[in-house]
């Protein structure tokens, strides 16, 4: 069974990678085929804008993608004039998605930015679509960014907004649920087909089954790279229904965000995740945002870490996270509503650290979100001991 297993993992590697390399293929084809900077930066837009349409997981927050001007000849009331003012473009968010009590604010302001590996986002870059992107119209932002490296200065920016502000970096794009194969082919957006579990994955389901029957938990384990994420996804299907709750646990940002993708990207109907991202870093963040902002001489972030890994770990989530325990009971309770009433809609899925448990149980005591038909606890042997290491 261990060589069958590896045989199948090593073809499932090949088969990412020929993707992976399709895409940094079309990548260099559209600079060839680009005349100038300006054209270049044209054809990255209106590919991201087919592509955050029906990719998840912004396609389970996004009802319509649209280029700047063709959102803001749609829409005076929201801008003076459909000139390009630092916003490439603007998705409509779905109602379950809108920002506090004001319901204006029901879009994502988008900027995207063709730039070369090795290259990095200066601040003034990101200053111009800070500021147009301020408006009451707006309730979050999403920059997309084909680079690796952001600017001190840039990163330190982009802490300092109130408004939730993603970034869609390079390894993102290329692991979207894309065939960026056809797109070179023919010019047109398809999905990969969807994964199905393997004989041994479909055990691991079937004996997790017959266990709840008669115990309320259990344990699976599995060698790493043997798919126990994708496993605990139709184990999660299979034990809560369509329209269930589940609570996704995880030791580290990092993480969070691979599987609220991968879960999002393979789920069999759509699901609404609702990443909760409150653990000692963020806060530790928070409180360094309220220094900078209150001093009249801010320090630039140190740029030894200024990196994904670490000052923007929280801005790599796919969706904005949440951080308050009542706004977390409001979103489940409306997702659990919503998804009850659309036979088209999935699972309702809060994806959380352990650190970030205690904003859940203030939600579940004070607030009364819904109790959660599954809790999936990943990576649990790191959490031995934790609490007493501290």
């Amino acid at each position: 069974m261990e060589e069958s297993v590896i045989e199948m993992n090593i073809g499932s590697v090949e088969q990412e990678n020929r993707n992976e390399q399709a895409f940094y293929t079309l990548l260099d084809h559209m600079r060839t085929l680009a005349n100038n900077a300006r054209d270049k930066g044209d054809m990255f837009e209106r590919l991201m804008c087919q592509v955050l349409a029906i990719a998840s997981p912004y396609s389970d927050r996004f009802s319509k993608v649209q280029l700047y001007r063709e959102w803001a000849t749609e829409h005076p009331e929201c801008v003076p004039n459909a000139r390009d003012i630092g916003i490439d473009l603007v998705a409509t968010l779905i109602e379950s998605e809108w920002q506090g009590p004001n319901k204006e604010a029901r879009y994502s302001a988008i900027q995207c930015k063709f730039y070369n590996n090795d290259s990095s986002v200066p601040k003034s870059e990101v200053d111009s679509f800070i500021s147009a992107s301020s408006t009451k119209h707006f309730a979050e932002r999403l920059l997309v960014a084909t680079n690796k490296g952001w600017s001190a200065n840039a990163v330190q920016t982009i802490e300092l907004q109130e408004k939730p502000t993603t970034i869609l970096s390079l390894d993102k794009i290329k692991h979207l649920n894309v065939d960026w194969s056809q797109y070179l082919q023919d010019g047109t957006v398809q999905l990969q087909a969807k994964r199905k579990l393997r004989d041994y994955q479909e055990k691991a389901v079937d004996h997790s089954i017959v266990g709840f029957k008669s115990f309320d938990r259990g344990q699976i384990v599995m060698p790493c790279g043997t798919g126990k994420t994708f496993t605990s996804l139709k184990l999660a299907e299979r034990q809560v229904g369509q329209h269930g709750l589940v609570l996704f646990l995880v030791p580290y940002l990092a993480l969070l965000s691979q599987t609220v993708d991968d879960w999002t990207q393979q789920s069999s109907a759509k699901m609404t995740a609702i990443p909760v991202c409150s653990d000692e870093s963020i806060r530790a963040r928070s409180n360094s945002r309220a220094g900078i902002a209150s001093s009249t001489s801010a320090r630039p972030l140190d740029p030894e870490v200024n990196s994904f890994a670490s000052v923007l770990d929280h801005h790599k989530l796919s969706y904005p996270a949440t951080t308050n325990a009542k706004s977390l009971a409001e979103k489940v309770v409306t997702a659990c509503a919503r998804s009850r009433k659309r036979p088209d809609l999935g699972m309702t899925v809060v994806f959380s650290t352990y650190q970030s448990l205690s904003v859940i149980h203030e939600a579940q005591t004070k607030y009364g979100m819904t109790d959660f038909d599954l809790i999936i606890s990943d990576e649990a042997h790191r959490t031995a001991g934790a609490y007493y290491r501290q």
